[in-house]
């Protein structure tokens, strides 16, 4: 299976089943609050949860956006 191929059937899932998306939210969420911890941010743990939780959410809402194909003209 071909990159493309694959990553339809992720984004596909993705979109159907609330419980993987929601498991893709939880692990962006705690990558951002695991980097912030280890950079010794002095955000309480609250606000880095709360930040975490819009970026990932963010993150995969632009993921699963609809995008427009188009073709590159190669010159030769």
């Amino acid at each position: 299976m071909k990159f493309q191929e694959a990553f339809k059937v992720f984004v596909k899932e993705l979109k159907k089943d609330p419980e993987l998306y929601q498991a893709y939210k939880a692990n962006l969420a705690m990558a951002y609050y695991d980097c912030s911890h280890w950079e010794g941010t002095r955000d309480s743990h609250k606000k880095r949860h709360a930040i975490g939780n819009r970026a990932a959410e963010y993150f995969l809402q632009q993921l699963l956006k609809p995008v427009e194909i188009r073709k590159i003209n190669k010159k030769e």
